[in-house]
């Protein structure tokens, strides 16, 4: 079917041949009602002199060229077939209207054609939601506490660690960017924050009461003390646990920390008014990740001449976590929550800070976390920093490295209190 496919496309775009030789005299201009244009636009309505008609019979002959290219793009089943094709469909439609009644069968081609690739793109578009939302309730569950209802998940066995996702996660985001620390031995704990998936927002979603939320759902499920590990914009609840309830914190490590509560810098953004509007639906996000990579790599702040040097897993790493976005629409009052609460002038006293703390972050990271981490190392007591040279927000191609030394981290937190402040810097092999 794809190969028919691709064909017709193909066929389609050397039609547009014959307007681009019409108007040069290579082929005898033809009687009304067949596909090829003359120089009597919008039925007789405009005239175009015959420089003008050789002039406009290029646009014919760049919308024949492109038809072929997406038709080959659809044989070799490249990732841009469809945007592009859909780009050169209205362009060729605008082009048959013009010259219509004349291609009058190429409007109703490019119509056909639109309307198949609606009902393609809707029918994809609800697999692809269908799946993720059953995904991301396929392992959580939900548990009263004295702070109000909260979805986790509980993944592993041996030392707990409360892991807290960042923007545009939820629990499944915490599990999955964690799962090599479980897989060392460790107890995962991933709770979707405020405002994300099943977890309610509070009248007072205040990272402060949020880390006061972790703390009860560890008297529910039992648990004195448990590491804190955080995620970018997670990092501020996180910060505010260690601070609110150190006797429940055995370590803490703040992975690419937002500045929410470090530093007072005011995030850049779209307007709220814009983001309610895109988050509200998942369709404008789903499309962005079928047309525009570099957006997605713009959202979760991978460089893109990052990529094409990563290794197959990291590459399938990348494309799971832009994927685990959806549905955006259950995720968009925790992420409007947290632009409200990651930057301004609540800075936190982190110098007050006694648990064993660790900070990660690379050098490349699109959203400068690591100058975020290194002005926190100077100021939390013992703390430590782990710097890649590169990796991304997502600190692709780092996991060998990255997760051994977090678990030695946290099963050594005697020793990682009494070490002086430093800075880890790391290369890559």
């Amino acid at each position: 079917m794809r190969f028919l496919f691709a064909g017709f496309l193909a066929l389609h775009g050397l039609a547009h041949l014959v307007g681009f030789l019409t108007p040069w005299g290579l082929v005898r201009a033809p009687a009304a009602g067949t596909a090829v244009p003359t120089n009597t636009l919008f039925g007789g309505r405009i005239t175009l002199s015959d420089f003008a008609s050789r002039v406009a019979s290029i646009l014919w002959l760049l919308a024949a060229i492109a038809f072929v290219i997406v038709a080959l793009g659809l044989w070799r089943q490249a990732s841009w077939w469809r945007a592009s094709l859909a780009v050169i469909v209205l362009i060729s439609l605008a082009l048959t209207i013009a010259w219509w009644p004349i291609s009058r069968v190429g409007v109703a081609i490019n119509v056909a054609l639109l309307v198949s690739m609606s009902v393609s793109v809707y029918l994809a578009f609800r697999a692809d939601i269908r799946i993720e939302r059953a995904r991301a309730s396929s392992r959580s569950v939900m548990i009263s506490t004295s702070a109000g209802p909260i979805e986790y998940a509980d993944v592993g066995r041996g030392s707990p660690v409360l892991v807290l996702h960042g923007t545009g996660g939820g629990w499944d985001q915490g599990i999955n960017a964690s799962r090599a620390l479980g897989e060392l031995g460790f107890r995962l704990i991933a709770p979707s924050r405020f405002g994300y998936l099943r977890t309610p927002l509070p009248p007072d979603p205040s990272p402060a009461n949020e880390a006061d939320a972790w703390a009860a759902l560890l008297d529910e499920l039992h648990i004195e003390r448990a590491a804190v590990i955080s995620y970018s914009a997670g990092a501020a609840p996180a910060v505010q646990m260690a601070l609110r309830h150190p006797h429940r914190v055995s370590q803490l490590v703040l992975v690419v920390p937002a500045a929410g509560g470090i530093l007072s810098e005011k995030a850049e953004g779209p307007p709220a008014w814009v983001m309610n509007a895109v988050l509200k639906y998942d369709f404008p996000f789903w499309a962005a990740m079928h047309v525009s990579r570099r957006t997605m790599l713009g959202i979760v702040a991978v460089p893109a001449s990052l990529v094409p040097r990563l290794a197959p897993e990291d590459l399938a790493t990348l494309d799971a976590t832009i994927r685990a976005i959806l549905p955006v629409s259950l995720r968009k009052n925790g992420i409007m929550n947290d632009a409200r609460t990651q930057s301004g002038s609540d800075l936190y006293p982190i110098d007050r800070i006694t648990v064993p703390t660790m900070l990660i972050s690379a050098s490349d990271d699109l959203y400068e976390t690591l100058r975020v981490a290194r002005y926190a190392v100077t100021k939390i007591p013992d703390a430590r920093l782990l710097a890649f040279p590169s990796g991304g927000h997502l600190l692709l191609g780092n996991d060998r490295e990255l997760w051994p030394r977090v678990a030695t981290f946290l099963e050594q937190p005697r020793i990682a209190a009494a070490s002086p402040a430093r800075e880890y810097a790391t290369a890559h092999r």
